[in-house]
């Protein structure tokens, strides 16, 4: 999850990620399963390929292939076994962790992270890291409409 942030740059990335909605829930990878994580698709051996499901449009989209990378780089040299992939319907496996879906714990993974450092730089992660906290500040210190209109209702 310490990569979560960069996949669900926003809070609002993290409404998609709900039950039943085909985008990922699940920390998992599974053969051709939409509610996995990472889906690996193996129909013939020139179209095997994997994708990645949980970032949606509002990726930056070079910082996620970095970081994809370096992921898939890391597993490769520590020799990080996945598993075996997951089967079945995952939105209600509760054996499976779950993408948390509070931005603001998202962000405590990326901080809490000793890896990212390492492998994106330590510079890269100092900044990100500041910028992400500031518009959390900015974002849950905003009255939104909805929020206004609710307090006039009961007032």
């Amino acid at each position: 999850e310490e990569l979560a942030t960069i996949f669900l740059p926003y809070p609002n990335s993290c409404k998609r990620i709900a039950p039943e909605s085909f985008a990922p829930i699940s920390i998992a990878w599974g053969m051709d399963n939409r509610v996995a994580a990472v889906r690996a698709i193996n129909v013939t051996p020139q179209g095997t390929r994997i994708e990645l499901r949980v970032p949606g449009g509002d990726i930056c989209l070079h910082l996620a292939l970095a970081a994809l990378v370096a992921a898939g780089l890391d597993g490769i040299k520590n020799e990080i076994d996945p598993g075996p992939p997951a089967e079945g319907h995952l939105d209600l496996d509760e054996t499976i962790p779950k993408i948390t879906t509070d931005w603001s714990k998202l962000l405590d993974h990326f901080d809490d992270s000793a890896w990212i450092p390492q492998a994106m730089g330590k510079d890269f992660f100092e900044l990100f890291g500041r910028i992400k906290r500031m518009e959390h500040q900015r974002i849950i210190s905003t009255v939104i409409q909805e929020e206004r209109d609710e307090l006039i209702e009961m007032i």
